[in-house]
């Protein structure tokens, strides 16, 4: 597929995980609150795609890491999105990725999805409490 196409398809895959209640289960996503409207997403080990060794013998995972924020009736309220890497540890432990997300009054529910770019492989988690 030509970059356009992978891009596209990439956004589509996105935009479905963030808009359905479906859970998304080809990563192990956990999200966090951490400080100042940030949080903390950990991808466990098992799904995560790694870059071929580099000349240093080190390894990357990339990601799309994304959030939908709703309101109790179930509408999008907003979203962000970013690109991400993490380098691999010596305890293959998985990946951490930060997401600051500034929540307006009136959310019910956010969910966080992250999509492996060596993969497609996605995981999504929904977060209640804030």
């Amino acid at each position: 597929m030509s970059s356009k196409q992978v891009t596209r398809e990439s956004q589509a895959d996105l935009s479905a995980a963030l808009t359905t209640t479906i859970s998304y289960n080809g990563l192990s996503v956990v999200a966090a609150k951490s400080a100042n409207g940030t949080y903390a997403i950990q991808v466990a080990e098992n799904g995560i795609g790694w870059s071929d060794p580099g000349p240093d013998g080190t390894q990357h995972t990339e990601a799309t890491v994304a959030a939908g924020w709703y309101d109790s009736k179930g509408t999008l309220l907003g979203h962000v999105l970013r690109e991400e890497t993490f380098p691999r540890g010596n305890g293959n432990a998985g990946a951490s990725f930060t997401l600051p997300v500034a929540l307006p009054s009136g959310v019910a529910r956010v969910r966080f999805v992250v999509r492996d770019a060596f993969t497609g492989h996605m995981g999504t988690e929904d977060v209640t409490k804030f």
